[in-house]
């Protein structure tokens, strides 16, 4: 039997590195094993060439010479952009012009990759229509890639996969949307949408997967839970090339070591969602 070939909607993708990145990446890495070839449509902001393992990656463009706007110190330097670019946003906040957070606010819905998914979306529907994909997968954050699988599924009829790295309109990242208002009843209405005409939404925590099960009754049957986790065969790799070093950064093995990699809370916006 052909394996099934997956076209993976990804904006944050190899070679740029942040934690978005390696739950679409290990998904890549891991689908084969399951009968599924991937193929990654990203951005070409980050990068350039095929994924880590060889998978198939198309890169496009995303508007970014549009004057108005331009951010100042938003690109910074390479090194920087590649390591960090999910905090792009945050640092150039304070240097945005009224025209520019009114643009953001109101016509970038859900978020400014909306630029990129219209970029991706010529080649994405291309491939499809050319048979090369079997089934749509989208990621966020951005949620424009989930408009994009939304209106890709429409046009092809391919059954689409939803992945949610992070809840869309409870506990958002996004600050426009942590205030009831207009904006929020937007996103409310996309997110709505998208689960109606996806045929699987997966959550990252069982948490997640239980509220969007309460906030959407009627699509319940539709949600996954995939957790977070790690790549047991990296980090078998790792401990081999590191069992000769001694203590991390000369810490001994009496010291118990606690990392904080994320925000400890249940809905930090709750009040803002009925």
């Amino acid at each position: 039997m052909p394996a099934r070939r997956v076209l993976m909607l990804s904006y944050h993708y190899t070679p740029v590195i942040n934690g978005g990145v390696e739950r679409s990446a290990r998904f890549a890495r891991y689908l084969p094993e399951f009968g599924c070839t991937p193929v990654v449509i990203t951005t070409r902001r980050y990068g350039t060439g095929e994924g880590r393992l060889g998978e198939r990656v198309i890169r496009t463009g995303e508007m970014h010479n549009i004057p108005f706007l331009k951010r100042t110190g938003a690109q910074g330097d390479s090194k920087r952009a590649m390591q960090r670019p999910q905090v792009e946003a945050r640092e150039t906040a304070g240097r945005r012009s009224p025209l520019v957070e009114w643009v953001l606010k109101w016509l970038m819905i859900p978020d400014d990759k909306i630029r990129w998914a219209s970029c991706a979306f010529p080649p994405a529907l291309r491939l499809l229509r050319r048979g090369e994909a079997d089934v749509i997968y989208s990621t966020s954050p951005p949620e424009s890639s989930h408009l994009l699988g939304m209106v890709l599924k429409g046009l092809t009829g391919k059954p689409w996969i939803m992945d949610l790295r992070d809840p869309w309109t409870f506990e958002p990242l996004k600050r426009y949307i942590r205030e009831p208002g207009l904006r929020l009843s937007i996103e409310k209405r996309l997110e709505k949408a998208c689960f109606k005409h996806s045929d699987i939404v997966i959550a990252n925590t069982q948490e997640a997967g239980e509220r969007y099960r309460t906030l959407y009754p009627k699509y319940a049957g539709k949600v996954r839970v995939i957790t977070n986790g790690f790549d047991g065969d990296e980090m078998a790799a790792a401990a081999s090339a590191f069992s000769h070093e001694g203590p991390f950064r000369g810490i001994g093995d009496d010291v118990f070591l606690v990392s904080h990699v994320g925000t400890f809370s249940r809905y930090t916006y709750e009040g803002a969602y009925p």
